[in-house]
């Protein structure tokens, strides 16, 4: 198809797909690179902000009541039209 449009002669072509080819196929397990271990002290350090983290989201979700604000600390999740009916409050139930 390419050679057709005489951007690429045959033989360039015949090698892009071989390259195509080879890439769909991925790594082999023996050709991927283990990441290397976390130091014990970096890693203690991580697990201290996670979990400073998880307790500030905590205490930012009892406080902050503006669904605005709640939004853009990134601790809520805008609400999409299905959720809401069109006149944007939320349905009640009748009394009987």
């Amino acid at each position: 198809m390419l050679a057709t449009r005489k951007s690429v002669d045959t033989a360039r072509e015949a090698e892009l797909r071989a390259l195509i080819a080879k890439a769909r196929l991925g790594a082999r397990p023996e050709e991927v690179i283990p990441a290397p271990e976390m130091p014990a002290a970096r890693l203690a350090t991580a697990v201290a902000f996670v979990q400073w983290l998880n307790e500030w989201r905590e205490v930012a979700r009892i406080a902050i009541n503006r669904r605005d604000y709640r939004i853009s600390l990134g601790i809520a999740q805008r609400r999409t039209a299905e959720e809401t009916p069109a006149g944007g409050n939320a349905p009640t139930q009748p009394t009987p």
